[in-house]
């Protein structure tokens, strides 16, 4: 990894994939790794920080989960299409920058 993640981005990633189900997703995988660097699909980012998470029309399915609050510098999400269930997770409104 050229620049290190946070730990609690690692995590947040993680678990996404996790309530997701584990779908097919380019690059992602269940335990560490780094998004940027290693072009994980769906993912943008500045540097480390990852500010976009488009996964718009990729037939995924699961819940969300609080925990994509840690998402701290992210922007931008598209996720329309899909076949999530439950509600959009709170933590989301107080990122900052958040749209």
């Amino acid at each position: 990894m050229d620049v290190e993640f946070s730990s609690l981005t690692v995590f947040a990633v993680n678990s996404l994939y996790a309530s997701l189900g584990y779908p097919s997703l380019p690059g992602w995988v269940p335990n560490g790794g780094d998004p940027c660097s290693e072009s994980w699909q769906g993912i943008e980012c500045v540097n480390a920080n990852i500010t976009g998470l488009i996964l718009n029309g990729a037939n995924l399915g699961g819940v969300l989960g609080d925990n994509l609050g840690f998402f701290s510098s992210i922007m931008i999400m598209n996720i329309e299409n899909n076949l999530f269930s439950g509600p959009i997770p709170e933590r989301l409104l107080t990122i900052p920058n958040f749209k």
